[in-house]
């Protein structure tokens, strides 16, 4: 694992203790990458898992919401994929998909060049990827029990 990777993770820990905000720390033993996650569930009833990932290699920082919303096989997938195209034009800074599970998913990256990593800029997108979840649900949901 590069140094410089081993540092962000390490002011990532200290920025989530210093702020008493819990996310569990999981290490990859396959590639060394660490994430960090939790699972919440948001004001409008997503049961969310959000997760901020840390590539071995690289300083860049991977953040995931998963599980918005699960598509029923009965939903059309047309109207789905036409919602998640408005919301991927209407919001810049993060990615709606549909995985392989029929689950909603958000994500974006953040690059940081070194030494400018930033651990409450990572916080405040996985923030926000949760305020997408919140916002968002009733309306995908709108379309999955049409």
């Amino acid at each position: 694992m590069k140094a410089a990777v081993k540092h962000n993770i390490s002011d990532f820990k200290e920025y989530l203790k210093s702020n008493d905000i819990y996310m569990e720390e999981n290490i990859d033993e396959n590639d060394g990458s660490v994430h960090f996650s939790v699972g919440l569930e948001t004001e409008a009833g997503a049961k969310i898992q959000l997760i901020a990932a840390f590539q071995s290699e690289h300083p860049a920082v991977d953040i995931y919401c998963f599980n918005v919303a699960l598509v029923p096989d009965s939903t059309s997938k047309n109207d789905i994929l036409h919602v998640i195209n408005e919301l991927n034009t209407s919001y810049r800074f993060a990615k709606f998909t549909l995985n392989k599970q029929n689950a909603i998913d958000i994500s974006t990256s953040l690059a940081f060049s070194e030494p400018n990593f930033n651990p409450a800029l990572v916080f405040e997108h996985t923030r926000m990827l949760y305020k997408l979840a919140n916002d968002e649900y009733k309306n995908l949901m709108k379309v999955i029990w049409a």
